[in-house]
């Protein structure tokens, strides 16, 4: 089983363990680095995760959703809220 949050397994041990690497990372939601000739060369990780990443890295470049996040840990910080209709909050964040 994969026993840590970024464990390096060399290309010939993923190899021979796969099936015990794959559960671990489906599972365990860790990461394996793949060294090939002992240096890293690739990371595997569950589809979820990688899913979650593209969805962090979406928001961060989006100017829009990163202004809404900084207003809104300025008016939780302040003790504001900023109240919407269930429309609203649609409308307004909405990205379709």
């Amino acid at each position: 089983m994969v026993t840590s949050a970024s464990e390096q397994v060399s290309l010939a041990d993923a190899k021979a363990r796969l099936s015990e690497v794959v559960e671990g990372i489906e599972t365990e939601h860790r990461r394996v680095v793949i060294t090939k000739h002992g240096r890293p060369s690739v990371v595997v990780l569950a589809v979820e995760d990688l899913e979650a990443l593209e969805d962090t890295l979406d928001v961060l470049s989006d100017a829009d959703a990163m202004a809404d996040l900084r207003e809104a840990a300025t008016a939780r910080r302040t003790g504001q809220t900023i109240e919407l209709t269930k429309e609203a909050a649609v409308a307004r964040w909405s990205r379709g």
